[in-house]
């Protein structure tokens, strides 16, 4: 899954060198066959597109939550709560993957099960 960001602007040039890890393309394209997925980042939507125009992720995702989106970082839990609502989804019907510590308390905090660092 992509890096979360800090709330500071990551810098152009390093946010185009990212590169897929191998093999995730292939996994979201077998796991989008049972499960609804989102991306819900810390990145500002000008750097998610940035990072991401590159990327194959973003066709296996139903929905993005961008810092845009929300007022209250993580680890605040708003970021995930708007991600289930545009799911429709119940807070029990959630598993967040996590790559961040403050990502997976986000989760804790929103009241959603998590796996992750």
């Amino acid at each position: 899954m992509p890096a979360e960001t800090s709330d500071t602007e990551p810098s152009r040039r390093s946010s185009r060198e990212a590169t897929e890890i191998e093999g995730v393309v292939d996994a979201l394209a077998e796991l989008s066959k049972y499960a609804r997925m989102a991306i819900v980042t810390t990145a500002k939507r000008a750097d998610f597109e940035l990072v991401h125009e590159e990327r194959h992720i973003k066709q296996f995702m139903e929905c993005f939550v961008v810092r845009d989106d929300y007022l209250l970082a993580k680890p605040r839990p708003e970021s995930y709560l708007i991600g289930a609502n545009r799911f429709g989804a119940g807070k029990e019907e959630v598993l967040v993957i996590e790559d961040s510590a403050r990502g997976l308390n986000s989760a804790v905090a929103a009241g959603i099960d998590g796996a992750g660092h």
